[in-house]
Parts: C-alpha cells; structure tokens; sequence
C-alpha cells in the first residue's frame, strides 16, 4: 500500500521561495567583492588599451573576468549589466584580429559599456570596491522590480 503525499500549500511554496530568496541573497553578498573587482580589472584593460598598452596578459585576464560577468550577473537580475559583459568579452576577444588604429575607438565603446555596467551594478567608477549591490529583480529590497 502506498502512502499518499500531501500537495503542498500556498504557504509551503511561499517557504520555499523565500528560502531559494535567501539562498540567493547570501549567494550574491559573498559574490559583490568579487564582482567589483572583476569591473575594475577590465576598467584597468579598456584604460591600457586606450593608451596603446594592453599587454596580452591583462587582456587575457579581462576578457576570463567579462566571460565570468557574463555568465553570472544575469542570474541575480542584473540583465543589462551582464549583456553589456558579454560585448566586453567580445571586444577584448576580437581586439588581435584589429588594426591598431582602430584600438582607440574600441577602448572608448568598452568604457561606455563599463559606465553602463557600473551604473546598472551601483558601482561608482572611480571606487568600484565599494558598491551597494543586491538590488537585483530576484532579491531586490528598495520595493522596485
């Protein structure tokens, strides 16, 4: 005989949501140091690349840290953010197949999408360490959506 599993209420799938929130939030809290620096680094490639000295090591580096905010800031809600990541990432990926001439104008397209990252991100440009993340659509406080 079988034994028969209750269907769960509306107040046990509230519980449930909450927790999974809640995951989420801590997840997020130990992830927004993290993220800033990430942010900064590919501020410091799209800075050298600006003044014709972006080695291939910082662009490695800024395009593994664009690859990573790509992939993760879309969880936490950040849409825009982790979109603008992404053409980072291609930028930086793209950049030894370009003329140098062209270097100037692509250094000027990523510091565009960094200020839209920082902005969506709460990141000041010039302290990107110190942020106030965690408004993100899934664990937002400030009763926006």
């Amino acid at each position: 005989m079988q034994k028969r599993t209750a269907m769960p209420t509306t107040a046990d799938t509230a519980r449930v949501a909450l927790d999974a929130t809640d995951m989420l939030r801590a997840i997020w809290l130990r992830q927004q140091v993290r993220v800033g620096e990430r942010v900064e680094l590919i501020g410091r490639a799209a800075h050298a690349l600006g003044q014709g000295q972006l080695d291939a090591m910082l662009r490695d580096e800024a395009e593994r840290a664009a690859h990573m905010l790509a992939g993760s800031l879309g969880t936490f809600g950040f849409a825009d953010a982790s979109r603008a990541a992404l053409e980072l990432e291609l930028k930086l990926a793209h950049l030894a197949l370009e003329p140098a001439q062209a270097q100037p104008a692509r250094a000027a397209a990523m510091a565009s999408l960094l200020a839209q990252m920082r902005s969506e991100l709460g990141l000041g440009a010039t302290n990107p360490g110190r942020t106030s993340l965690g408004r993100t659509n899934l664990i937002r406080t400030d009763g926006c959506s």
